[in-house]
C-alpha cells in the first residue's frame, strides 16, 4: 500500500484532468446542440443505483470513463438556455475554473489568517455595497444555498425573541413562538422551523391578494389572535419574488407591521432583488434600508 496520496504516475493523471476540463468546457460550449434533458435509459439507472460496495479503489481513468458513460449525459439539464423547470442557476466557465481551484485549495474559512478568509470577507463586504445595506450593521456569512440560509435568518430571529435560547434551550423558557409567511412562501421556510426546534405547526401562513402578495390586514389579525392565545409571534417572512409567480409582498407595509410589534422581519430575496439591479426596474425593497 502506498503511505502517500499523490498519484502513482503524475504524468498521466495529469493527462487525464486535462481532458476531464476539455470536457467540462465543451459540454457548456455546445449545451444548445443537445436536449435540455436526457431521460435515464434502464441500464444506467441500474448501474447508479445497485452496484455493490467496492473492495478496491479504481484507477482514476476508469472512474473518469464511469462519469462520461453514465453521469454527464444524464445531468439535471440546468446548465441548458432553454431549462425552465425550477429556479435553478445555470453555472458558469468562471464557476467551473473556481471550483477546480478551490478543491485544490481545500480551504476551511472557520479560522486561520489564509487567502480564503480573506476572500470571504472581500465577497461579503461586496454583497453589502451591491445590496446597499448600511457599512455600520451590514454582514453576513456565506453558506450553500437559499435553505441553509433561511434555517441561518430565523436562528437570528429566534435569539432576537428568546436571546437565552442559546444557553437554556427553548424546553426551559416554556415559549411557545409563532412565525408568519404568505401561502407562496417556498418550503424551505417551514423546514427551518422545524430544524430550529419550532416545529411546522409555528408557522402561520396568511392569505394572499389577488397578485399572490400577502395580506397585510389578515396578517395583524394573526398576530392579535395568537397573542391573545398566549403565542408569542417572533418573526414575519416577506418575499421578494416567490418561486411559484414572481410575485413581490408589499414589503414596506410588512416592515410596518414588524416594527409596530417588536417583530424580526425577514425578507427572503434569493433572486427577487436581482432584477433591481436592471435600469428598467422600479426598486422594491431599497426602501427597507434604514
Amino acid at each position: 500500500m502506498c503511505a502517500s496520496l499523490d498519484p502513482i504516475d503524475w504524468p498521466a493523471t495529469r493527462a487525464e484532468a486535462h481532458k476531464m476540463l476539455d470536457v467540462a468546457l465543451n459540454f457548456l460550449e455546445n449545451a444548445r446542440d443537445r436536449p435540455a434533458w436526457t431521460p435515464l435509459p434502464t441500464d444506467v439507472r441500474r448501474r447508479l443505483l445497485c452496484e455493490a460496495l467496492p473492495e478496491h479503489g479504481k484507477p482514476i481513468a476508469e472512474v473518469c470513463q464511469d462519469m462520461l458513460d453514465d453521469v454527464l449525459p444524464y445531468s439535471g439539464g440546468n446548465t441548458h438556455p432553454r431549462f425552465w423547470g425550477w429556479v435553478h442557476g445555470s453555472g458558469t466557465v468562471g464557476g467551473v475554473i473556481a471550483e477546480m481551484m478551490t478543491a485544490t485549495m481545500n480551504s476551511n474559512v472557520g479560522l486561520c489568517s489564509h487567502s480564503g478568509v480573506l476572500i470571504e470577507r472581500q465577497v461579503i463586504e461586496w454583497m453589502r455595497q451591491l445590496f446597499e445595506f448600511p457599512a455600520e450593521t451590514g454582514g453576513g456569512v456565506i453558506v450553500s444555498g437559499t435553505s441553509m440560509a433561511a434555517v441561518i435568518c430565523l436562528a437570528v430571529a429566534r435569539y432576537h425573541a428568546l436571546n437565552k435560547v442559546r444557553q437554556e434551550g427553548l424546553l426551559s423558557l416554556g415559549v411557545r413562538l409563532t412565525a408568519y409567511s404568505s401561502t407562496q412562501t417556498h418550503v424551505c421556510v417551514a423546514k427551518a422551523l422545524e430544524l430550529l426546534g419550532l416545529g411546522i405547526q409555528a408557522l402561520r401562513l396568511v392569505p394572499v391578494d389577488e397578485e399572490y402578495r400577502m395580506d397585510i390586514q389578515a396578517l395583524k389579525n394573526m398576530i392579535h389572535e395568537d397573542r391573545q392565545q398566549g403565542f408569542t409571534p417572533f418573526c414575519v417572512v416577506g418575499n421578494a419574488g416567490t418561486v411559484s409567480t414572481g410575485a413581490f409582498d408589499d414589503l414596506a407595509a410588512l416592515a410596518t407591521v414588524a416594527k409596530e410589534n417588536n417583530i424580526w422581519f425577514h425578507v427572503d430575496g434569493a433572486f427577487g432583488k436581482i432584477p433591481e439591479f436592471s435600469k428598467t426596474t422600479t426598486p422594491v425593497t431599497t426602501s427597507l434600508v434604514a
